[in-house]
């Protein structure tokens, strides 16, 4: 789980072919860029999440403009096309 692609690569060929390489997308507020990521192609095997403390009133993921919103917007976006 870090937010850095090219650090996220660099696992791939450490697997055996039937392992599922699973990826945070969200949570490290604008240190992932969620969007640039489910994007790219590289990733397209992924299994692909991300969370993000949620408002205590609503208990659903924040509608601002910090990161982890952007990322949650992101996913939401990529799971519903």
């Amino acid at each position: 789980e870090h937010p850095d692609p090219d650090k996220l690569l660099a696992v791939r060929d450490r697997v055996g072919p039937a392992t599922q390489l699973v990826q945070c997308v969200c949570g490290w507020g604008d240190q992932h860029n969620a969007e640039k990521i489910m994007e790219d192609q590289r990733f397209a095997a992924w299994a692909l999440y991300g969370f993000a403390k949620p408002d205590p009133a609503t208990t659903l993921p924040p509608d601002d403009d910090s990161g982890n919103a952007k990322n949650i917007r992101a996913l939401r976006g990529y799971f519903n096309r």
